[in-house]
């Protein structure tokens, strides 16, 4: 069962029975307001809510337990996880992913091939770039706009980079520039890095707090 416009439909192919041959499918609620825009190979996942005016392009998925809302756009080939919550007048771009019960609030646009990871908040009017990736468990408040993919260094022991505004994670751990900046030895001590390795994490460190000064995102 999926939820259109607050009316319960048992089944999509409920509504692919009522499609009109034109150039895309639209589903029409029994008060004859226009609901939902299907096209071409587009799916819906059980028990998934669509408000008004949304629009699924070719291959577009949402799965189970999602919620759409009013005049939002998926892209080809776009796709919204389970129990994931997009706000109204969302744009998702070809090929976006929006991870599993993470939320995007309304007004934000999120860009081709752009990944919003597992449990992520993003906040109001916000704009994610082309193939940027937004950390699973990453919180954006409203109104950011990131110019940039974001920074990351690999190797040689963990991989250490930017999580969200003002801070940065390595190895499962999330912290402030600040912390990173007073901690990255003792850090790195723990883990048995060598004293190379230690002096190169310490220059990543402050290379991330300038990249984030750059970008506007150093809290």
């Amino acid at each position: 069962m999926i939820a259109i416009n607050g009316i319960k439909v048992e089944s999509i192919d409920d509504i692919r029975r009522t499609w009109a041959e034109i150039a895309y499918r639209c589903y029409k609620s029994p008060c004859g307001c226009t609901a939902i825009y299907l096209y071409d190979g587009s799916r819906v996942g059980d028990w998934t809510t669509l408000d008004r005016n949304v629009h699924l392009n070719e291959g577009a998925r949402v799965e189970e337990w999602a919620r759409i809302g009013y005049g939002s756009i998926l892209g080809r080939l776009s796709r919204v996880g389970y129990a994931a919550t997009i706000g109204g007048g969302v744009k998702l771009g070809e090929r976006a992913r929006v991870g599993y019960r993470a939320t995007i609030d309304n007004r934000t646009t999120v860009g081709d091939n752009a990944i919003v990871g597992d449990g992520a908040v993003i906040g109001r009017g916000c704009t994610i770039p082309h193939g940027f990736v937004i950390a699973a468990g990453a919180v954006l408040g409203d109104g950011y706009d990131l110019p940039t993919q974001p920074l990351w260094f690999c190797g040689p022991r963990h991989s250490i980079g930017y999580h969200s505004p003002g801070m940065i994670a390595s190895d499962g751990c999330v912290k402030s520039v600040d912390w990173w900046l007073e901690n990255i030895r003792q850090w790195a001590q723990r883990h048995c890095y060598t004293p190379d390795e230690i002096r190169e994490y310490v220059f990543r460190v402050r290379a991330l707090e300038s990249w984030m000064i750059e970008g506007g995102v150093r809290k």
